[in-house]
């Protein structure tokens, strides 16, 4: 045999004993036994917070008072953006908003952060709602 026959035949024997070897069943470990009882689900909207702690929102302009969507908006349209006066955070309103925090290089994230608020001449403690 001479010695590219040989390399070639090495190689095919190889390859099957390979292959035979990939052919081999592993064993499959137990899967683990089920717990005795299921965890609880969590209420969706549990009752007030403790005294003391936040309250949490389900939405970032939940954490505007009323109107002050409407004045970040009023802000916007100062600065030459084309935000609407819906008193929403919808996505028209986000868009304009991330429009202007990169014209004044803030992070992109059309949600109106302190730093953005700042930015656009409004006060944000003036504008978040406030724990009872």
């Amino acid at each position: 045999m001479s010695g590219r026959a040989g390399v070639l035949c090495a190689v095919l024997v190889l390859g099957c004993a390979h292959a035979k070897q990939l052919e081999t069943p592993v064993e499959a470990k137990p899967a683990p036994a089920p717990t005795s009882a299921p965890r609880p689900v969590a209420e969706s909207h549990p009752a007030a917070p403790p005294p003391g702690h936040p309250v949490l929102s389900d939405s970032p302009s939940d954490t505007f008072k009323p109107g002050c969507i409407r004045e970040i908006q009023n802000a916007l349209r100062k600065n030459g953006f084309d935000a609407p006066t819906s008193d929403h955070l919808d996505a028209v309103t986000r868009r304009q908003i991330a429009h202007y925090q990169r014209g004044q290089s803030l992070p992109d994230t059309g949600y109106p952060d302190d730093a953005t608020l700042k930015k656009l001449g409004l006060d944000p403690a003036k504008l978040h709602r406030t724990n009872p």
